[in-house]
């Protein structure tokens, strides 16, 4: 009999908990990320072609990042009090909208229009991402958390490579059938904001935020409650949210005080304690200045490939453009990874991994090995944001939307400050140094990463308790 039910819990784990909703939800993500890849090579060819400085082109990339670290905030405030498929259809149609104004910049010559454009791109971003995150939290078991962002990841490397075909095969037919023909030539801008508004509408009518996923003490195995098994903090069948648990009920402290409490008898409201402001500050502080380490070195691969090991721009890109798409691709099988592993074993390990692909990438002389590595280096990084997106996930309930905001503007603050420290040091020290720096950072932010966590651990909503093989919860991280 015993057998039995470790089999049953093990079939329950290897397949992810999630809403019914989840897949549809997951796939149109594709449909909203159509023209990164083509707006990333639209923003500094724009530049260029309209007479814009290096400084000038600069400032239109941080514009984006500016916006969104704006917004971020206002919308974690927004997605805690109103419909979150409402702000992703205004962030989806809002995101179309600032194509069409970039589009119409280039059309008239003008690098302000261009810019306002970028601007509009930032702000609306945060608009979509943030609730959309939310909803990728309240629809998973936290167990499957990472996987299930890492779902995300892979739909949106499905539609930037979907778009970004696209988008330069016009490019390229264009200019040999038409040059000059602006109109033409970016004429892809126009699609993106086609399948941005689609993706909306799609969003608004087939997903329902009220459908989650809850924890529960009690573990449910084919529909049946199961108090005898093991299983505490484990994940249910989906429910309707605000609908009443059917876990054992909570003599918890929280729910004892009157504090709402959650399904696993956690608080849903926000901790307000020394220990809780200590730990989120410095999550954020990590979280920040990991961000921003990884933008130093970033922007100038392709200015190090140029320089140290070919002269040939087709094959800078041919080197340079596959590393990102794959590890997106690769996001599902990582998360998988990273949600049977402590968050401390996880950040660490891929902390430490990360900065040797680095350093490897710098010792490189080959083209071909330096796109492996690059491929390797961008995988850890994704492991690493998956590992955080999950405990950012975790912290709260009820305020899950501003928390989840709140990571969001600590990121793109320090992607925006990360390319000028990086542009400082290849100045000063050669295009070798933001690498270089960039793997001291790395490997320094493990502990404060372990604190941060450690720290907030007794504050979450959701516990880092993590399923066994056996069906029992790992006693090292219970909390």
């Amino acid at each position: 009999m015993k057998w039995k039910r470790s089999r049953a819990r093990q079939e329950q784990l290897a397949t992810p908990q999630v809403t019914a909703d989840f897949d549809a939800m997951i796939s149109i993500v594709s449909w909203n990320s159509t023209g990164f890849f083509f707006t990333e090579f639209l923003i500094p060819y724009a530049g260029v072609s309209l007479g814009g400085s290096g400084l000038g082109i600069g400032i239109l990339f941080s514009f984006i990042v500016l916006g969104s670290a704006i917004s971020s905030i206002i919308v974690g405030y927004l997605a805690d009090r109103m419909r979150k498929t409402t702000l992703i259809l205004v962030g989806a149609v809002g995101r179309g909208a600032s194509y069409l104004v970039m589009y119409a910049g280039v059309l008239a010559g003008s690098l302000a229009i261009v810019g306002t454009g970028t601007f509009i791109l930032g702000m609306l971003v945060a608009f979509y991402w943030v609730p959309f995150d939310a909803l990728v939290s309240s629809k998973s078991c936290k167990d499957n958390r990472s996987y299930a962002f890492g779902r995300r990841h892979a739909a949106m490397a499905k539609g930037q490579l979907a778009g970004g075909t696209v988008g330069v095969t016009i490019f390229i037919l264009a200019n040999e059938l038409a040059p000059g023909v602006d109109a033409l030539v970016f004429s892809p801008m126009l699609i993106y904001f086609a399948t941005n508004v689609i993706g909306g509408l799609l969003f608004k009518r087939r997903v329902d935020e009220h459908l989650a996923y809850h924890a529960r003490e009690a573990l449910v195995v084919d529909g049946a409650t199961a108090p005898d098994l093991p299983g505490k903090g484990q994940c249910q069948v989906p429910r309707e949210q605000g609908a009443p648990a059917t876990g054992k009920p909570s003599n918890s402290a929280n729910a004892r005080a009157g504090a709402p409490a959650g399904p696993s008898g956690r608080s849903t409201t926000a901790n307000t304690g020394k220990g809780f402001l200590l730990g989120f500050a410095m999550l954020l502080a990590s979280y920040f200045l990991s961000s921003m380490n990884g933008m130093m070195a970033k922007p100038f691969l392709q200015v190090y490939l140029l320089r140290v090991i070919t002269d040939n721009p087709t094959f800078v890109l041919l080197a340079y453009a596959p590393a990102g798409i794959v590890s997106m691709l690769a996001a599902p099988g990582l998360g998988r990874l990273a949600d049977r592993m402590s968050p401390y074993a996880g950040i660490a390990m891929f902390s430490m991994l990360g900065a040797i692909s680095t350093l490897v990438i710098i010792n490189v002389d080959n083209m071909f090995a330096f796109a492996a590595i690059l491929i390797i280096d961008m995988v850890l990084g994704n492991a690493t944001g998956l590992v955080l997106s999950n405990i950012f996930s975790r912290i709260s309930i009820t305020h899950r939307g501003k928390v989840i905001g709140a990571g969001s503007a600590a990121n793109n603050l320090g992607g925006a400050l990360g390319p000028i420290l990086g542009g400082m040091l290849v100045d000063s020290r050669g295009i070798v140094m933001p690498f270089i720096a960039s793997i001291f950072v790395e490997i320094s932010l493990v502990a404060p990463f372990v604190f941060a966590i450690k720290t907030l651990k007794p504050s979450f909503a959701e516990s880092l308790a993590r399923p066994a093989g056996n069906g029992t919860t790992s006693s090292n991280d219970k909390v």
